[in-house]
C-alpha cells in the first residue's frame, strides 16, 4: 500500500495509455503500445483497483446545485 501514491504518480507522468488494466499486462514492453513498464511486480491490478475505489477527497455531502468540483473541492480550497 505504501507504495500506491508512488505507482499512481509514476503513471500520470506518462500520456496516452488510457486502459489502466496495460501496466499490469503480461505481453512484452513494446515502446509503440501499451505501458512502458509493468506494475504487477510491486501491487496487483486488484488491490490497485481496490485502493482507488475507496479514495475520497471529501467527506461533505453533496450541494443541491451542480458543482463539478464537489469531489476535490475541499482539496482546492486547502491549498488556497
Amino acid at each position: 500500500i505504501l507504495c500506491f501514491p508512488w505507482l499512481y504518480f509514476f503513471m500520470a507522468c506518462f500520456e496516452g495509455i488510457l486502459d489502466r488494466s496495460e501496466w499490469w499486462s503480461s505481453l512484452p514492453v513494446n515502446e509503440f503500445e501499451g505501458a512502458p513498464i509493468w506494475l504487477a511486480k510491486y501491487i496487483s491490478l486488484r488491490r490497485f483497483e481496490d485502493i482507488m475505489q475507496g479514495l475520497r477527497y471529501t467527506n461533505r455531502p453533496r450541494p443541491a446545485y451542480e458543482d463539478r468540483f464537489h469531489d476535490v473541492r475541499e482539496l482546492i480550497d486547502a491549498f488556497n
